[in-house]
């Protein structure tokens, strides 16, 4: 009897000892990195003075030289979409034509001007897919109103996004 309990409590023992060694895991490192995306833009020299000008009158940055083109650049880490908006001012609204207080606002992504689009309070694509440390040319053209009050500078600003 002393012979059977002993037989049992080994075999119990070993049994115990082997499923411990089948549970045994090991271990091994996996090394991890991760980069935040960055989106970021940055717009040289960042201003433009159109001077002074008559009802009706157009100005673009092309006509008043390479000091007032501008130029684009993606500062973030990755490919970013550039956007660019108007705004209007303290006396115009900004619209697709000239009007009574109302003056247009238009941008081109060519040194030549060749492509005009007219600028709204919305955000609209100036160059898709901008690579990480690129540029992209910009200018812009104004039309100021046929008719105003305002005899007060005004700014019509401009807006650049990446997306």
């Amino acid at each position: 009897m002393k012979f059977f309990i002993l037989s049992i409590t080994l075999l119990v023992w070993v049994g115990m000892g082997v499923w411990f060694y089948g549970q045994a895991a090991t271990t091994a490192d996996v090394t991890a990195t991760v980069t935040v995306t960055t989106l970021s833009v940055a717009v040289s020299d960042g201003t433009v003075t159109y001077g002074t000008l008559a009802t009706s009158a157009t100005q673009d940055t092309i006509a008043l030289g390479s000091a007032d083109s501008q130029v684009v650049e993606n500062i973030g880490n990755t490919a970013a979409d550039i956007n660019i908006r108007g705004a209007t001012t303290d006396a115009w609204d900004l619209t697709l034509t000239i009007g009574t207080e109302e003056f247009r606002h238009r941008f081109a992504s060519d040194d030549a001007g060749v492509a005009w689009a007219t600028l709204s309070d919305a955000y609209t694509l100036l160059v898709g897919s901008l690579a990480s440390d690129a540029t992209q040319s910009l200018e812009l053209e104004i039309q100021v109103p046929s008719t105003t009050t305002a005899t007060a500078e005004q700014n019509p600003d401009i807006t650049v996004q990446a997306n």
